[in-house]
Parts: C-alpha cells; structure tokens; sequence
C-alpha cells in the first residue's frame, strides 16, 4: 500500500542551513519505506526546498508522486526557474497575503491528507505547536526536523 508523507514548514528559516543533500536523503528514505505520494505545502521557504529535492528524486524515481498545494497557480509556475515535471498542482484557496489562518488552513488539509507529516516546526511558537498537536491528536506520525537539528 502506498503512503502519503505530507510535507510543510514554517516561513524564515535562512539562519538554520539544511543541507540539499539531507534532505534528498530523507525523503529517498521515506520513499524507500513505502511513502510514494508526497503532499507539499508552498507557505515557506522550507517548502520551496523540499520542492527542489523532489525535481531531484522525481528523476530517480519516475513513479514518486508530487502533489503541490498552490493559492495561484500561474503565479507559483512564474516563479520556478525550471520545468516541474508531472507534479499535480490541487488549487487550495487562501487569503492573498500569507496570515496565521493560511498557515492554519494549508496545515490542517495536509494532516487531513497525510499518513506522516514531515515537517520544519518550532514548537515554541504557538501557532506551530497547535498544528502538531492536531497532527498528534489524529494519530499521525511526525517528523519535526526543526527539533532534531535544535536538541
């Protein structure tokens, strides 16, 4: 059975660096265990690199699925600088600036969605730690990056 690993991250996060290349890493691990529909969120720069692995990956494995979150398609397409393969684009609407209720919004459907949140969260803001609380409380398994990288 193939499972869904739903991807999102919060906006900001240029004084941490992660490496290109660990993330390739682990989601080729996550791949490899089963998790061959990927749910990504476009809210955050750590969105946008997860994004970049998956132009990678998706060369690798042909039949990974990309599905992408976008509020304005045409826009999220001028803003990429190289072609996306067959990713699937599902039109979520949202406010036209980015508030608390979008974050809120595009985390609740990608929880809804997932059987795993691999996601880029500081618990110490609150807005964050509700979303993984929820994700919790629907018995999700989580990945939180941001607390592996800050013990």
């Amino acid at each position: 059975m193939n499972k869904t690993l739903s991807i999102i991250g919060q906006q900001d996060i240029k004084d941490i660096l992660i490496s290109p290349t660990i993330l390739i890493y682990l989601l080729e691990d996550a791949y490899k265990n089963g998790y061959k529909h990927f749910l990504i969120g476009t809210l955050s720069n750590f969105d946008y690199m997860i994004v970049d692995a998956m132009l990678i990956l998706k060369k690798i494995y042909p039949d990974l699925k990309v599905s992408v979150l976008v509020n304005n398609y045409k826009e999220y397409l001028s803003r990429k600088e190289h072609p996306l393969y067959d990713f699937n684009y599902t039109y979520y609407p949202l406010q036209e600036k980015l508030t608390n209720d979008n974050i809120v919004l595009q985390g609740n459907y990608i929880i809804d969605n997932s059987d795993k949140l691999f996601c880029f969260f500081d618990r110490r803001v609150i807005l964050f730690d509700k979303l993984l609380n929820t994700a919790k409380d629907k018995n999700k398994e989580i990945y939180n990056l941001y607390e592996i990288l800050n013990p």
